[in-house]
């Protein structure tokens, strides 16, 4: 009797150590697969896909990109699907540590301080590419007007795609109602 007895203690803790590596598993996958997208999504600059997309869709001379952006020249490169051979020929210096390189060009996207950005005259051609702080200054203090905005799963805005306000004319080739909305 007492075999008997010790042989099921060993089935009845083998099966609560299963159970318990379970629930583990199950915690562990939820955290993962459901939590961790939403609240890691900043950190590993979500967003910035969809914006090269939408800005690959248009026809613009030129689009602005905030230095502030962590690594643009590295998404914008991944994204765009720029070209090897005339990346290599005219490559983005960036030195170890300095992850936002100003004054830079990936084929019409132009990477640089604010401050520089707003200075060049965009003339109803250019877009420019910022973080919603950034973006907010920039509208309210009239430089450019509030084009698309593109959202974190959690539902707070990631980036701004804004528009030089000669852009919203009618006789521009992207009327203002194809820039509206968010990204869902």
């Amino acid at each position: 009797m007492g075999h008997l007895s010790g042989r099921r203690w060993s089935v009845l803790a083998g099966a609560a150590m299963l159970a318990v590596v379970g629930w583990r598993v199950v915690s562990y996958g939820h955290h993962l697969f459901a939590e961790y997208p939403t609240y890691a999504a900043a950190s590993w600059q979500h967003g910035m896909r969809e914006v090269v997309d939408h800005l690959e869709s248009m026809q613009v001379e030129e689009v602005y990109v905030s230095q502030n952006v962590f690594l643009a020249h590295a998404h914008l490169l991944f994204y765009s699907h720029f070209p090897p051979v005339e990346y290599q020929r005219r490559p983005v210096r960036v030195g170890q540590g300095a992850w936002h390189p100003a004054g830079a060009r990936v084929g019409r996207y132009v990477i640089d301080e604010v401050g520089s950005l707003l200075s060049r005259p965009a003339e109803g051609r250019a877009l420019l590419v910022a973080y919603p702080e950034v973006a907010d200054e920039i509208v309210a203090q009239g430089f450019y007007a509030r084009g698309r905005s593109f959202r974190l799963p959690d539902g707070q805005r990631s980036y701004e795609i804004l528009v030089d306000p000669a852009m919203q004319s009618p006789t521009t080739p992207f009327p203002a109602a194809r820039l509206d909305g968010a990204c869902r």
